[in-house]
């Protein structure tokens, strides 16, 4: 399930690019605010596939009009919106949508505060997929490669055009599907990508200026996708990639959908 919250703010309001942890805590704020349980079992635990957790939720955020100041956005509107989406947990569409409505979000980062205030939640109609789709990742994708660098474990992070790319993606899928049904097996299924539009970098500074401070990049792009339509729907509403819960791999439909 998908939410659209539409968020009022002041003009002139300052905020740092690198807003996806303050807006992940904000969100986990709410969850725990409505039951603590399910923000427990979201935060700590999640959906596991062998060794792997999966959160299954991602969200992506779209100012109104801005300029860009001391590598900043000045807001020059006073709106915004927050696309949350979840792949439930056998929780009801009514008791996520009372998390958000009426709220309000604080965002401390790099030195700015920045806050908004939920005016409405519209929660978006189910989508039946075909199995091809054009996709447009509204927040980066992020996908890595673990390597060894003395003695630390670092992450190599992919391009959409290398040849490893699809797989990587598709397997990831894949494991995050098998997370949700345990009882199914891992497999890799017939599968074409292809990039529809240039892929444009994009390095995010998470928590930034504290001692866990680190930085991941992923990409923004267009890209058609043809697979099971299962693993299709898992992308469109737990994000495609690594780091979901972070507000990376968040995408809108462009095309390839029934309904």
């Amino acid at each position: 399930m998908r939410f659209h919250l539409h968020l009022k703010c002041e003009k002139g309001l300052l905020l740092s690019f690198n807003y996806q942890y303050s807006i992940a805590s904000w969100i986990y704020s709410r969850i725990e605010a409505g039951s603590k349980e399910f923000s427990a079992w979201l935060h700590e635990k999640g959906y596991i596939s062998g060794t792997r957790t999966f959160k299954l939720f991602t969200f992506y955020f779209q100012p109104g009009k801005y300029a860009i100041e001391n590598g900043k956005m000045r807001f020059l509107s006073d709106d915004a919106t927050l696309m949350v989406s979840f792949i439930p947990a056998d929780i009801p569409e009514h008791f996520v949508s009372g998390l958000f409505q009426n709220a309000n979000m604080l965002l401390h980062n790099e030195g700015t505060t920045a806050g908004f205030a939920v005016s409405n939640v519209a929660l978006e109609k189910e989508v039946v997929f075909n199995d091809s789709v054009v996709f447009e990742a509204k927040s980066p994708i992020v996908l890595s490669i673990p390597v060894e660098k003395s003695g630390k474990l670092v992450h190599n992070y992919i391009d959409p055009n290398e040849s490893e790319y699809a797989v990587r993606l598709v397997t990831n899928l894949v494991r995050k599907y098998c997370a949700i049904h345990p009882d199914h097996p891992e497999f890799l299924p017939d599968y074409k990508f292809s990039v529809v539009s240039q892929p444009k970098s994009r390095l995010v500074t998470i928590r930034s200026g504290q001692n866990s401070e680190s930085k991941v990049r992923g990409f923004l792009f267009r890209f058609r996708l043809s697979a099971p339509p299962e693993l299709l729907r898992v992308g469109y509403y737990g994000g495609f990639g690594e780091q979901n819960s972070m507000g990376f791999g968040a995408v809108e439909l462009k095309g390839g959908k029934n309904g």
